[in-house]
């Protein structure tokens, strides 16, 4: 073996020690300074729980993601919420992704000697029926001895519509229970942009719209929910379809959103809750205000298209020289009237017309008098009289057909949409 292929198998081999050397050198670095990470964010999780008073927990953070669990019975139900506020709070921490409590969380029952957490209702100690954030999401469980409202103050999947219901007073939609109520989880609201949750949060009539979709005014198992139409307490009907991949599984929609439901649900005293992954938007809300100006003139304009539409259909008639309406176009008024009370916000003016013959001024006065025969129609039908305006335009817009006048056509009236 010659002495250059020596020295290069010596210089690879102490290039190799010195690779593994550093590795070994990252690798305990980077280990020595998760833990630290970890041991951070565990002094700052035992200090937020130690603020709202709640004790017994046991933190634990394995890089990013932390664990909550529960070494005793927690003291009351005002604890059990205050813990979920605690983990939902801090996943908005720096360096924390996600905080989960264990299952098995649970409130002390009522027997202050009992320590194994067995109650006299013969709970085995594990906490079922009092677990924290832990309701089944596929298969039935829950509490009976819990409301609806306590469910959603206590799960840290609904914390999003908790917060919301917390700012604007708004209580989940009450009709004769026992209830169904698809509750719109945490996944539900992030389709929504932070402008349109924080007008929720501001809105409590358009919080209450949405909820009322959600809330049937009996109980429904998801076996229980047939495709077709769903009664709910908003007063509509909302489509219901079956999920043919996933034959236990439902899809709700309205006015364009839908609303996906698999679980079993979670029964509670007052009914039961199935978590859903969308919001069911009414078409009457708006979450993103609309410009009132566009608003404004987009309703005028669909005011324009319909007046044109029934003016054009069926024209109101006239006498020649005479300015009383023809009782056969009452039907015509009556729509006119319908159209102009469904579209508020604009001025209409009521525009009469003459044919061309006769004398110039009397066209003017005859056509004036038409408009406001048909203005007085109107007002008899409900149209508010602030919203008309009548004038004459005489014989200056006559219908004509191959440049040929057609003076019973020349002889209307017809509409101008004006916005205000």
């Amino acid at each position: 073996m010659s002495a250059d292929v020596a020295y290069r198998r010596y210089r690879r081999r102490i290039l190799a020690w010195g690779a593994a050397a550093l590795l070994a050198a990252f690798a305990i670095g980077a280990t020595v300074t998760m833990t630290r990470v970890e041991n951070d964010l565990e002094g700052r999780l035992v200090a937020e729980l130690d603020e709202v008073g709640v004790t017994g927990i046991r933190v634990s953070f394995s890089g990013q993601d932390g664990t909550l669990t529960c070494t005793t019975p927690l003291e009351g139900s005002e604890d059990l919420a205050s813990l979920h506020e605690v983990a939902s709070a801090a996943e908005v921490m720096r360096g924390v992704r996600r905080v989960d409590v264990v299952p098995g969380c649970r409130v002390a029952d009522g027997d202050d000697g009992d320590d194994d957490g067995a109650g006299d209702d013969g709970d085995d100690g594990n906490g079922a029926g009092e677990l924290a954030g832990d309701a089944p999401t596929t298969s039935l469980g829950g509490n009976t001895d819990r409301t609806v409202p306590e469910l959603i103050a206590a799960d840290r999947r609904f914390s999003v519509l908790r917060r919301l219901l917390e700012e604007t007073g708004v209580t989940v939609p009450s009709v004769d229970a026992p209830i169904t109520f698809f509750a719109p989880s945490n996944e539900a609201f992030e389709a929504l942009s932070e402008h349109e949750i924080a007008r929720l949060g501001a809105s409590p009539d358009l919080l209450l719209a949405i909820l009322e979709q959600h809330v049937v005014g009996e109980l429904l198992l998801l076996e229980d929910v047939e495709e077709g139409q769903l009664a709910t307490a908003s007063g509509a009907d909302i489509p219901v379809y079956r999920n043919v991949d996933q034959a236990d599984a439902v899809t709700l929609r309205s006015a364009g959103t839908t609303a996906g439901v698999s679980d079993g649900g979670i029964l509670v005293s007052d009914g039961v809750v199935h978590v859903v992954d969308g919001l069911l938007i009414p078409a009457r809300v708006r979450l993103t205000p609309v410009d009132p100006e566009v608003e404004a003139e987009t309703r005028a304009a669909a005011l324009q298209i319909d007046l044109d539409a029934l003016t054009e259909s069926t024209q109101l008639g006239f006498a020649p020289g005479g300015f009383e309406v023809s009782f056969l176009s009452g039907p015509t008024l009556d729509r006119v009237a319908e159209a102009i009370i469904g579209r508020p916000g604009s001025t209409v003016v009521v525009r009469g017309h003459t044919d061309s013959g006769g004398d110039e001024l009397d066209n003017f006065l005859v056509s004036t008098a038409r408009a406001n025969a048909v203005l007085e129609q109107l007002v008899l039908r409900g149209v508010p009289r602030p919203t008309l305006r009548a004038e004459g335009a005489g014989a200056a817009e006559p219908v004509r057909v191959g440049g040929v006048e057609v003076r019973v056509a020349s002889r209307r009236v017809d509409f101008l949409v004006e916005t205000e």
